[in-house]
């Protein structure tokens, strides 16, 4: 009995983990940050770039981080008609997490550093 079942777990495991696969085409599953990136989409937190990519290997703007932090809090705003950003530097400054001072809201496509 146990190796019957010791043989159904290995087969399940074994299928389970081969059908596993990234929804960004450059993600690669076997990539050591694949399972964080995969935990944001499942938590709503990214959809990546609209052709389908994550771009890992890009800087992060001020702004995506921000996106990340509002969608993270529970937040799931719209992207605004002019400024892709302005709805989430809006929300932000509105709960007083950023403040109109803020390089967030100042130069929110700037690259963010390790500091800030």
């Amino acid at each position: 009995m146990k190796k019957i079942l010791l043989i159904i777990l290995s087969v399940l495991l074994v299928t389970t983990s081969s059908f596993a696969t990234s929804i960004f085409s450059d993600i690669d599953e076997s990539s050591w940050y694949s399972t964080w990136v995969n935990d944001l989409i499942e938590q709503n937190i990214t959809s990546g770039y609209p052709d389908g990519t994550f771009r890992p290997d890009n800087q992060l703007k001020r702004i995506e981080l921000l996106s990340f932090t509002m969608k993270s809090l529970g937040y799931n705003l719209e992207v605004s008609e002019g400024y892709w950003g302005q709805n989430i530097i809006d929300k932000a400054l509105e709960i007083n997490i950023i403040e109109d001072t803020d390089l967030m809201v100042l130069n929110p496509d700037d690259y963010i550093t390790r500091e800030e």
